[in-house]
């Protein structure tokens, strides 16, 4: 019998505002793309241009069937750093 393996995972970075909706556009290496991720679910939508990505984010966001006071952020991820990009309420997104 073969001795078990650990698995090792990597984890993308925690979000560091607690909202409702988190869309979290993140580069990919390989295709060269920003894929954007709706609640860590990937959403199959990407753009090559980050600005892009951003704003395809917020738009899903204001399309959403929600109530006023739900907490919305767009953050990005890029070599393992995470940055807010917008927030629904604008005092969430100082950090």
């Amino acid at each position: 019998m073969l001795p078990s393996r650990k698995t090792l995972r990597l984890k993308m970075p925690a979000s560091p505002v607690s909202v409702e909706i988190e869309y979290r556009v993140v580069w990919n290496d390989a295709s060269a793309h920003w894929e954007i991720y709706r609640n860590a679910a990937k959403t199959g939508k990407s753009r090559r241009k980050k600005q892009s990505a951003i704003d395809m984010a917020i738009i899903a966001i204001r399309a959403e069937e929600r109530s006023p006071e739900a907490k919305a952020i767009v953050v990005s991820l890029k070599d393992r750093i995470l940055k807010i990009e917008w927030s629904s309420q604008p005092n969430d997104a100082a950090t």
